[in-house]
């Protein structure tokens, strides 16, 4: 990629220094300083979320990338999940208790 145009990175924490904390120490998501940057509208709801949007953050960055705007991970989400993308139920292959 040519310095005239770099790559931004996203992460789908807003904290990208506690990526680590939250991924292989159990830091709670809902722990993240940085939670209202990602557009979520509560911590509660960044707290439940974060873990789950890689996908949503690969999307930013390949939006920023090609226009330099892109909406909110929160909103991309809110996006998604109006297509049926991101929905909450049991995980593939357990069954609803």
């Amino acid at each position: 990629m040519s310095d005239d145009h770099p790559f931004p990175t996203i992460t789908q924490y807003a904290s990208e220094d506690l990526i680590a904390a939250f991924v292989y120490e159990g830091r709670a998501h809902d722990d993240d300083p940085r939670w209202a940057e990602s557009g979520a509208p509560d911590v509660e709801t960044y707290g439940r979320w974060s873990g789950h949007m890689c996908g949503i953050a690969c999307l930013r960055m390949a939006l920023l990338t090609r226009t330099g705007e892109a909406a909110t991970m929160f909103e991309l989400l809110d996006g998604a999940r109006k297509y049926g993308a991101y929905t909450e139920g049991p995980a593939p292959g357990r069954s609803a208790a």
